[in-house]
């Protein structure tokens, strides 16, 4: 569709604003399949809402709730693809506020952006008509703006004893700093309360070298902006072979994350494309349909939990769940696997909303020619950063929740503090973010 066609039909789209409540209430044979699906919904469970909406559709249910449902249920399955055509043609068939948003939202969620944005740009040509709609666009307006965020740590000089040292006494505390080489990500810091302070670095990995006064309370206030961006179109086709040199041994197993493992192998044939950008999409796809999060006990009883849901790539891969830093285990082995670089990354998430508590979080690393080492997330479409997620601090290349946790063999060693310093002294209340408004 050229734009010309596109903003003809968006013109069209406002003249009517249908409620998708009062369009599913419509009595016809196939209620009883839709509300099936919309129960569906309520429990994740898209493989049935698609199937139900699908067969729905079938039967001649074509209104605008309905195919926007069904496009939903297959964006949540990754069929970006066809979502994308099913709320085009929603659109086409039920010109509205409604159909519209629909299209906005499945681009988004999808992680194609600059249609998205395209979408958006013209729908606000129109907001006063938006109406009953209102609150999806805004969603989709969020979704896309640039974000910043002020984060707070409060450090207490009392919980250094819980930081284990590998070598010496530990006197001072080790902050991670938010990384400064990523295209998205802008940072800075201010210090306060503090004997002194300086910033050092440790391979890829930055990080706030504090002196505690005394006994007294440390203020540390990071803003972070983070801007939604995709990068697979700007992306070029290649190959294993033109990885260069330095990032090489990233192919190769480290401790617990077992490249040579029979499973790993086996999972890894079945997922090689015709060059690596398919082979990296393939990877996504079958890590976000086949491996479950699961939580456990946490910094609680991280033994317990490095046993149940943490591990390595192999352990997880069988087990198809983990945590986060379970999940990236599997996710890193079988990107090594195919030749593509891989490391894991560590920082925030939970930022959700316009304030709350940080949480921890561990997602992937991988490296292409075109941009150089990329972030993502589980949970994103491919080649995506969304913005509400993933304040990334420090990377490393082997999985710390193994059990024994902590013991030697787990982790990097040149990163060992780091992980305590998260797991043991950032605990929830100590750890605080907030919205700024710009």
């Amino acid at each position: 569709m050229n734009n010309l066609n596109r903003r003809n039909l968006i013109g069209a789209a406002f003249a009517l604003v249908a409620s998708p409540r009062t369009l599913l209430a419509m009595q016809d044979p196939t209620q009883s399949l839709v509300d099936q699906a919309l129960r569906a919904q309520s429990k994740g469970d898209w493989v049935t809402m698609e199937r139900l909406l699908r067969e729905a559709i079938a039967a001649g249910r074509t209104d605008e709730g309905v195919l926007r449902a069904f496009a939903f249920a297959l964006n949540n399955q990754w069929k970006f693809t066809e979502a994308i055509r099913v709320a085009l043609d929603n659109n086409q068939r039920n010109p509205g506020a409604f159909s519209v948003a629909g299209v906005c939202e499945t681009y988004i969620n999808s992680g194609d952006y600059d249609n998205g944005r395209k979408w958006l740009k013209f729908a606000k040509e129109n907001e006063n008509q938006w109406g009953q709609a209102r609150p999806l666009f805004e969603n989709s307006q969020t979704s896309l703006e640039e974000k910043s965020y002020r984060i707070s740590y409060e450090l207490d000089p009392s919980t250094l004893d819980r930081i284990p040292a590998t070598d010496k006494p530990v006197a001072d505390f080790t902050c991670p700093l938010p990384f400064a080489d990523l295209p998205y990500q802008k940072s800075s810091y201010d210090i306060s309360g503090a004997k002194s302070f300086r910033e050092e670095k440790a391979g890829e990995n930055s990080f706030l070298r504090i002196v505690p006064e005394g006994s007294q309370r440390i203020a540390v206030t990071l803003e972070v902006t983070l801007t939604p961006s995709n990068f697979r179109k700007r992306m070029h086709p290649f190959s294993a072979s033109d990885v260069p040199l330095s990032v090489q041994p990233l192919v190769k197993s480290t401790p617990h994350v077992e490249v040579e493992d029979d499973q790993v192998k086996r999972i890894s044939a079945t997922l090689k494309g015709s060059n690596a950008i398919e082979s990296i999409e393939n990877v996504m796809r079958w890590s976000h349909t086949n491996l479950e999060w699961k939580g456990g006990p946490g910094a609680a009883d991280m033994e317990t939990d490095s046993k149940l849901v943490g591990g390595g790539a192999a352990a997880v891969l069988k087990r198809r769940y983990g945590h986060c830093e379970g999940e990236t285990s599997g996710v890193v082995a079988l990107l090594r696997a195919l030749g593509i670089p891989a490391r894991f990354v560590r920082g925030n998430s939970g930022i959700w909303a316009d304030s709350g508590d940080l949480a921890f979080h561990t997602w992937t690393e991988f490296y292409t020619p075109t941009f150089g080492w990329l972030q993502w997330d589980l949970n994103n479409p491919p080649f995506t950063v969304p913005v509400k997620a993933c304040v990334g601090h420090f990377r490393y290349t082997s999985p710390y929740g193994v059990s024994p946790y902590g013991k030697p063999g787990s982790g990097d060693a040149d990163t060992w503090n780091s992980w305590f310093f998260y797991t043991q002294v950032m605990a929830p209340g100590r750890a605080t973010y907030t919205r700024i408004k710009k």
